[in-house]
């Protein structure tokens, strides 16, 4: 049966691919969002540690991992990344849905192959532009770009979390892009101040993607130089030698994988979110964080580096510090200023909040997707 002669009342079905697993924070988002709307809800995912089953139901969605094992962050993956691709191209030959939104280049280049026999539409969900997040060899990058650009204008619709991010071939598709930043739910958490408010203690969260290149090393190294601040880390170290270093120093705190609300109660209890990019990472200069909204969310001021295009909007709007990359004695100094100067820290926190609840909360965000999923979809209104 094709798409066009199935049941008018039947449910539209969208399929989320994403190449990790389901309980990243941005797909717990999207998959009550597009339950909530009316969608059929499958989730087509990568097992990294081959811990799922291949099929099961989650609170109505269909999670589908085509692909397990072969980790994170290693040279396995050389060779992982060509059957990932295969294995989606594959599926969407042949498997009956009407919207795909799919994630970052890797995944929705075969999906575009795949789709481009079919009519169905392909929402490209871009949060890292892939020909920036790597020093690719000259003509791998050229390559990339190109296909990239074949991909984008393939797609029905595209998201990408800042204007920062549309650039070269996605210039020419301003017309069906969404700016959609990582804004967290507003989620209730504990009603108690922080212990550290009462007391000396500075406490620094750091979350998510835990490598030298997010500026983990130079803050261990910056807070050896300092009494009473701690360190509270969740997340996934890439380097094990990093891991260990962390491990062994009395001030870290580390708490492993959590889940988005886990994280959003440890920001609660710390006085400061940290936020690190590279500057010699391209893609870094263009960070348009989660940490920063999940920040805003709980009230807490941000630490980024002042190399980041988005460090005037966060001085701008006051909400938090910078500090330049690779400097361990500036960031020492901020610290120490913070630690002394807690009730600047909460009034910076305090505007953040505000913020968050005036424009940057997932209520406003996921109003932006659907409107775009409608877009591409005429049949997507009878919803």
């Amino acid at each position: 049966m094709s798409e066009n002669q199935r049941n008018l009342n039947s449910k539209l079905s969208i399929s989320i691919v994403r190449a990790c697993e389901a309980e990243w924070h941005l797909l717990q988002k999207l998959f009550p969002m597009y339950k909530n709307a009316g969608y059929e809800v499958q989730f087509i995912g990568w097992d990294r540690y081959s811990q799922k089953h291949k099929r099961t139901m989650v609170d109505s969605v269909e999670h589908y991992y085509i692909l397990q094992g072969w980790g994170y962050a290693n040279w396995k993956l050389l060779f992982a990344y060509p059957v990932w691709m295969i294995s989606l191209l594959w599926h969407f030959l042949y498997t009956k849905t009407d919207i795909v939104h799919v994630g970052e280049f890797p995944s929705a280049f075969p999906v575009a192959i795949a789709l481009y026999f079919r009519n169905i539409p392909m929402i490209y969900d871009i949060q890292d532009n892939f020909d920036q997040v790597h020093h690719w060899p000259l003509n791998i990058g050229k390559l990339i770009k190109k296909l990239d650009a074949w991909v984008i204008r393939r797609a029905a619709g595209i998201i990408v979390t800042d204007e920062n991010r549309i650039v070269g071939a996605l210039e020419t598709a301003r017309s069906k892009i969404s700016v959609v930043p990582n804004c967290p739910n507003d989620v209730p958490l504990p009603t108690y101040q922080p212990t550290s408010k009462a007391t000396t203690e500075l406490t620094v969260m750091v979350m998510g993607h835990l490598a030298e290149r997010r500026g983990v090393d130079l803050l261990l190294d910056a807070i050896s130089e300092l009494s009473n601040v701690r360190v509270l880390m969740a997340g996934i170290f890439v380097e094990p030698w990093l891991k260990q270093k962390a491990s062994s120093m009395a001030a870290v705190d580390f708490r492993g994988q959590l889940s988005q609300h886990e994280v959003l109660e440890l920001c609660h209890s710390a006085d400061l979110i940290f936020s690190f990019y590279d500057p010699a990472y391209e893609i870094n200069l263009k960070a348009s964080s989660t940490k920063w909204f999940d920040a805003m969310m709980v009230g807490k001021p941000i630490l980024l580096n002042c190399e980041v295009m988005k460090a005037s909007w966060v001085e701008q709007e006051d909400i938090g510090y910078l500090c330049p990359y690779g400097n361990k004695y500036a960031l020492v100094d901020i610290l120490r200023k913070i630690k002394n100067n807690k009730e600047e820290a909460m009034q910076k926190g305090k505007k953040g909040r505000l913020l968050f609840e005036k424009e940057f909360n997932w209520y406003v965000m996921q109003k932006r997707i659907l409107n775009l999923i409608r877009s591409v979809s005429k049949t997507a209104n009878s919803i």
